[in-house]
């Protein structure tokens, strides 16, 4: 709907500018006081012109995102409890294993 506005406002704004239509005969049609259209043409003008406006070359600078960094550092975090947690139960099947051989040379047998 505002899409629709903006459009119909531009349309009326150009064909005052281009003398097909006087700003009294626009701003009745978009039912706003002269001083009204007055605002939304010149706002519709710096608009036009900083859109236009040549940038800077290359690519646009990044903000820093501060949602993405903290789920950066989250990631960071977790991939190091993973690492510990594999590191853990290798240990673990080592000490396993181990104790299995140690019962077999004494002759028992594991009890869980």
């Amino acid at each position: 709907m505002a899409d629709e506005q903006a459009k119909e406002r531009a349309q009326i704004i150009l064909e005052v500018r281009s003398g097909k239509m006087t700003v009294e005969a626009g701003a009745k049609s978009l039912g706003v006081s002269r001083k009204t259209f007055y605002e939304w043409e010149k706002k519709g003008f710096q608009g036009l012109l900083g859109a236009l406006q040549n940038g800077d070359a290359g690519r646009p600078s990044e903000a820093v995102d501060e949602e993405k960094e903290a789920l950066k550092k989250e990631v960071a975090r977790l991939k190091q409890e993973l690492c510990v947690a594999r590191e853990t139960l290798h240990v673990r099947r080592v000490l396993d294993a181990f104790g299995e051989q140690l019962d077999k040379k004494s002759g028992k047998k594991k009890q869980n």
